[in-house]
């Protein structure tokens, strides 16, 4: 089809995003769930018939599920659990695929779709140099306005999602996902050095002195890990993201999971010095922590030794006295789980929160990598980043260093 009198510049575009829809439902991912299909196929006619007003919940349930007109959506996930569906056979899609002309993404939260045109349609290039070659620029022109000027392709100008492109193949992967959160031990003090303490306490304990000072004899270790607010607040947010794209998820302490619990399952690792499964993967990539004295932790660059060691000034337990933290965002293919696995990790917990706000938060990620291009086509991605610290607080979050293979 070329561009000519009977021809619009519409009509090129919707031809284009058409074809690609007909590629995507007869790809493998498609072809096997008769219902992530049909759900697509609907939404991007509904967008190219102009029509996004009805592209709501409660209207996609009860035109496409067949729901009741008064069906409560709040207890009905079927729509929500199906565009989730839709999400992750796309990223499958174009994973094993690439896009075309245009790639049709269905954004977490929305059910309209986007298109995003990576090249100019075949036939709009052939037309101009068959017939109107001489009015090239012009046409560019009006090519430029024409899609500015229709809402549903206003999102192609979009700048790419980075937290997408991160959890990728993650989210294209059939395995189910655990979180494995670190824990901190805890500390009590026994019958007798309670009493001790009372005494102290009493007689203007602590002054800094040697009679001050506790026992270690006296503290005994409960059995029972905690979980830091930073981590806690990590995981937070990796369930809301996982819930758009409708993924369950399982969540376990590190403490307690075995090898087993992990086996052809995405393992998600949030905290690194209290989490025992991110302490067996050091040394494995390029970025990794590291033990330091005084109680201490680091990251560090295994391949660049002139690299210093990315830590904290103040150790452990003043850490929230530090203006700046610093973190890992990592994702690989482990070999042993059969699975992709993932890292997210600061130093202290409000880095591990920091890791969590960048892993989930396109506009957060984007701001971070300030441009730095990362290869996420790779199997192996690692993201060092630094956070500002302000009173206790997050601050803005810079990338300082990335490896991909």
């Amino acid at each position: 089809m070329g561009v000519n009198g009977s021809t619009s510049v519409n009509e090129v575009y919707r031809a284009a995003v058409e074809t690609e829809l007909e590629r995507i439902v007869n790809s493998a991912p498609f072809k096997s769930s008769k219902r992530s299909a049909r759900l697509l196929t609907f939404v991007v006619q509904r967008v190219l018939e102009g029509k996004t007003d009805k592209l709501k919940e409660r209207t996609l349930g009860i035109e496409l599920f067949g729901r009741d007109l008064d069906y409560n959506t709040s207890e009905d996930a079927t729509v929500r659990v199906a565009a989730g569906e839709v999400r992750k056979r796309l990223a499958q899609f174009y994973l094993e695929h690439g896009a075309g002309t245009v790639r049709i993404d269905l954004p977490a939260g929305s059910y309209v779709p986007v298109f995003h045109f990576t090249s100019q349609p075949a036939d709009m290039r052939r037309g101009l140099g068959r017939r109107w070659r001489w009015l090239a620029a012009g046409m560019a022109v009006v090519v430029a306005v024409a899609l500015l000027s229709l809402a549903y392709f206003a999102p192609a100008q979009k700048a790419p999602d980075p937290v997408a492109e991160f959890w990728a193949p993650v989210l294209a992967s059939r395995g189910n996902i655990v979180i494995a959160v670190g824990e901190v031990d805890t500390w009590n003090l026994n019958p007798a050095a309670r009493d001790l303490y009372k005494s102290l306490r009493d007689s203007g304990c602590p002054d800094g002195t040697p009679r001050c000072r506790m026992p270690m004899e006296g503290i005994e270790r409960i059995p029972v890990g905690m979980v830091p607010r930073g981590d806690l607040n990590a995981v937070a947010a990796l369930l809301s993201l996982f819930h758009q794209r409708g993924r369950t998820v399982q969540i376990l302490g590190s403490g307690g999971t075995r090898f087993t619990d992990l086996k052809g399952q995405t393992a998600v690792l949030v905290g690194a010095g209290s989490n025992r499964w991110v302490e067996r993967i050091r040394g494995r990539f390029r970025f990794g922590y590291k033990r330091l004295p005084e109680i201490r932790y680091g990251i560090l660059d295994t391949l660049d030794s002139s690299t210093p060691i990315w830590a904290l000034e103040h150790r452990w337990p003043n850490v929230l006295r530090n203006s700046t933290d610093y973190g890992l965002l990592a994702r690989w293919w482990d070999e042993d789980s059969g699975s992709f696995a993932v890292c997210l990790a600061g130093i202290s917990p409000l880095g591990t929160e920091a890791a969590g706000e960048l892993a989930t938060k396109p506009e957060l990620l984007r701001k971070a990598l300030a441009g730095k291009p990362v290869d996420f086509s790779k199997r192996t991605v690692q993201i060092v980043f630094r956070t500002g610290i302000v009173e206790g607080s997050l601050g803005r979050s810079e990338v300082l260093a990335i490896h991909a293979e």
